[in-house]
C-alpha cells in the first residue's frame, strides 16, 4: 500500500497543473446522498449495494470527510447467501484538477483515501468485520457562486487485511479459498463505484467573473493536450499464470509529454482479478498517434492509434507474488474541451478505448473508459 500511495504522488507531481488561474476552493461544508456498489473480500467475495451518506468540511483543495454506507451484500457461498452489509469511515479529498465550463461550473478530478470498518452480519447467523484502507479517484461537477449544486461519480479501491477475519467472525462466514502455495493473501482487494448528489454551503470568498468568459470562443487548431492528469477504469480478460482470467483496474495516467503529434503518458494501475484472490499493481507506458481529428469550435474529437507496455507486480493464493510484464496496441476514441475564460487547466478531455493485450501466457482484450485533464 505504501508504494500505491507513492506512485500516486509521483504522477501527480510529475503532471504538473496549469498556473494561469487558482482553483475555486471548495463549500466550506458538503452534505452528499447517493449510491454505492461494488465487490469487496469480507472472508471471501462480497456483492455489495449501499446508500452513501456523507459530510465534508473544505477548504481551499481540501476536504475532510466522514461516511456512512448503509445497505446489503451477498456470497456467492450458501452458507451465507446474503445479510446487512455497512461500512463507516474517514477521509480527505484533494481537488487534483479543475476546469471552467463557464463562469459558473467546473469539472474537476479529485484523489481521495482514508480508513474504515467494513461489517456484514448475515442473514442466517454470523458477523464478519475488518478495518481497510481506501484509495479512490473521481470526478465532480461543481457549481461555483452561490449555494453548491453538484453531482460526484468516482472510484474506489478497498485494502484490508484477511488475517483479522478469523477474529471478527462469529457463526457461519464465508471463507477465501486458500491454493496449495499461501495460506493467505498479504491483502485483500475490493473495487467500489459511488454516484452522489451534493449540496454545499455558499462561499462568500468565490467571485464569479461572468464577463471573463467569452459565449462564442474562437476556433483554434488541435494540438495534444500537454502536462495532463486523468484518471482510468479498465476492464478485460488477460492471460495471467497461463490462464485467462476477467481483471478490473482503477488508473491514474499523467505526463501528456509530446514529440511532434505524438503524446507519450505514464499509466499506474491497482488491480484485481478472478480466480486465487488476485491483486496487483501495473505501472505502464503508452504513446498515441492521432489518425483523424474533427475541429469544432469549442474544442475536437479524435481517433488515435495507440501502443505501448508495462509491467505489474501480482499476488494471489496459489501462485505466491510474481512479476507479469505485457505490451498492448489499440485504438481510442476521444473528445476534447477547452475552457472558455481563466481556468486553472485549459483543456478536459475524456475517451474510450480498445486494447489487445500480449504476454507470453497469450493474447488478451482490455476496453477502459478515461478523463483527463491539461494544458
Amino acid at each position: 500500500m505504501r508504494n500505491a500511495i507513492a506512485v500516486f504522488v509521483v504522477i501527480v507531481a510529475g503532471a504538473r497543473a496549469a498556473v494561469a488561474e487558482p482553483v475555486v476552493p471548495v463549500p466550506p461544508l458538503m452534505v452528499t446522498l447517493g449510491y454505492a456498489g461494488g465487490v469487496s473480500h469480507l472472508g471471501g467475495e462480497v456483492t455489495a449495494s449501499q446508500l452513501d451518506l456523507e459530510v465534508a468540511i473544505g477548504a481551499a483543495r481540501w476536504q475532510a470527510f466522514g461516511e456512512a454506507l448503509i445497505g446489503r451484500g451477498s456470497s456467492p457461498d450458501p452458507q451465507s447467501a446474503s445479510g446487512d452489509h455497512d461500512r463507516v469511515g474517514l477521509g480527505v479529498r484533494w481537488l487534483a484538477r479543475e476546469v471552467r465550463v463557464d463562469a459558473t461550473s467546473g469539472l474537476d478530478m479529485y484523489l481521495e483515501s482514508g480508513i474504515g470498518l467494513d461489517s456484514i452480519a448475515w442473514d442466517r447467523g454470523g458477523r464478519i468485520q475488518h478495518h481497510d484502507v481506501m484509495v479512490g479517484v473521481g470526478s465532480m461537477i461543481r457549481k461555483i457562486g452561490g449555494q453548491h449544486l453538484g453531482f460526484r461519480f468516482g472510484l474506489r479501491v478497498l485494502v484490508g487485511e484477511p488475517d483479522a477475519l478469523p477474529h471478527a467472525c462469529r457463526g457461519t462466514c464465508a471463507r477465501v479459498a486458500t491454493g496449495t502455495t499461501n495460506e493467505t493473501t498479504p491483502i485483500e482487494a475490493g473495487f467500489l463505484g459511488v454516484f452522489a448528489m451534493q449540496w454545499g454551503a455558499a462561499d462568500p470568498t468565490v467571485v464569479v467573473r461572468r464577463d471573463a468568459y467569452a459565449t462564442d470562443p474562437p476556433a483554434r487548431r488541435w494540438q495534444p493536450a500537454r502536462h495532463t492528469l486523468g484518471w482510468a477504469l479498465r476492464l478485460g480478460s488477460e492471460p495471467i499464470a497461463g490462464t485467462s482470467r476477467f481483471a478490473a483496474g482503477i488508473g491514474i495516467e499523467g505526463g501528456g509529454l509530446g514529440i511532434g503529434r505524438l503524446r507519450v503518458d505514464g499509466e499506474y494501475d491497482l488491480l484485481v482479478y478472478d480466480g486465487h484472490g488476485g491483486s496487483g499493481q501495473r505501472l505502464g507506458v503508452a504513446v498515441h498517434n492521432p489518425l483523424c481529428v474533427s475541429e469544432m469550435r469549442r474544442g475536437s474529437a479524435y481517433l488515435a492509434s495507440e501502443v505501448g507496455a508495462g509491467a505489474a507486480l501480482l499476488h494471489d493464493d496459489v501462485h505466491g507474488r510474481f512479476l507479469h510484464g505485457d505490451a498492448f496496441a489499440g485504438v481510442r476514441f476521444g473528445v476534447d474541451a477547452r475552457a472558455t475564460g481563466p481556468s486553472s487547466s485549459q483543456s478536459y478531455g475524456s475517451y474510450a478505448s480498445l486494447r489487445a493485450v500480449f504476454n507470453p501466457g497469450g493474447v488478451g482484450v482490455m476496453f477502459g473508459i478515461a478523463t483527463e485533464w491539461g494544458e
